[in-house]
């Protein structure tokens, strides 16, 4: 009995502890020495077209020396105070508790901008908007202006549509001057990650839907309750869809999926004109 209900007790804290990762959104760390790498690395099912950029007048984008492989470098960051700026966009839904990470450099030959700040934007016709604590310094260093698990505000969670960007705050460089045209800045080692949303069912039958046994061995049984789902994926925990299935026959189907790993997995379901999220953990 007392092995029992200790084994109990560390699954539950197990499954806490899963409940409590995030999921990588997007990410861009730059390993190859092209243009393709403003493309969108690493990303959850709705995020394949995100890209990086600039914006305000900046120069072109080029690809230089980063953190550990390459990075994103431009000029022409003069007379930028709150519109030249590094720039992305992405889609969250599904998702709250959004998070930022990025490193930037400035610097060395030709001294680039000092001063920045993070702020967002929901949809195309929103406003620009400054995070909590978004302000923050650049040197001629991959640390002075790393951001790490930078909290987004709540206005992001859960959007179709969210820009992100990092704006010129002064116009002084890091030399303490003016910015000129020749001023350089990198960034680097891009990330977003959010968390798996719950309570979002608007139709309260679809919070009925249920994955059982969970956890299993990648063997399970999807029960939908009153709708037929139109289409399910598992993804892992960096969006990554590893199965999909897009013809269900009845209300509960088993699903059968050989090459899981233990671990843990997010099943989105396409049913009655929304996406239902659950968490699966493979023994």
């Amino acid at each position: 009995m007392k092995r029992t209900f200790t084994l109990i007790i560390v699954l539950f804290f197990s499954l806490i502890s899963y409940a409590q990762e995030n999921v990588l959104l997007v990410k861009w760390t730059f390993p190859n020495d092209n243009l393709t790498d403003t493309l969108v690395e690493t990303y959850s099912d709705l995020n394949g077209d995100a890209t990086l950029g600039t914006m305000g007048g900046t120069g072109a984008i080029s690809m230089k020396n980063g953190l550990t492989t390459k990075a994103a470098q431009a000029d022409g960051w003069d007379n930028g105070m709150d519109s030249k700026a590094w720039r992305i966009f992405l889609n969250t839904t599904g998702y709250e508790n959004i998070k930022l990470s990025s490193v930037q450099q400035s610097g060395n030959t030709d001294p680039g901008p000092k001063d920045f700040k993070v702020q967002v934007k929901i949809g195309e016709a929103g406003d620009w908007t400054d995070i909590p604590n978004g302000l923050y310094e650049v040197a001629n260093d991959w640390t002075t202006g790393a951001l790490t698990a930078k909290q987004l505000p709540e206005i992001c969670n859960n959007q179709p549509l969210v820009y992100v960007r990092w704006v010129m705050a002064s116009n002084q460089s890091v030399a303490g001057s003016d910015v000129l045209a020749s001023g350089k800045t990198k960034i680097d080692d891009v990330m977003v990650t959010g968390d798996v949303m719950t309570g979002l069912d608007e139709d309260p039958a679809l919070s009925e839907v249920m994955i059982f046994p969970n956890p299993n061995n990648g063997v399970f049984y999807v029960n939908s309750i009153n709708y037929l789902p139109s289409r399910l994926l598992i993804c892992n925990t960096l969006g990554q869809v590893l199965f999909e299935k897009n013809e269900f026959t009845t209300l509960e189907d088993q699903i059968e999926v050989s090459n899981l790993t233990s671990g843990v997995y997010l099943i989105k379901l396409f049913i009655h004109n929304q996406t239902i999220t659950r968490r699966m953990v493979v023994k």
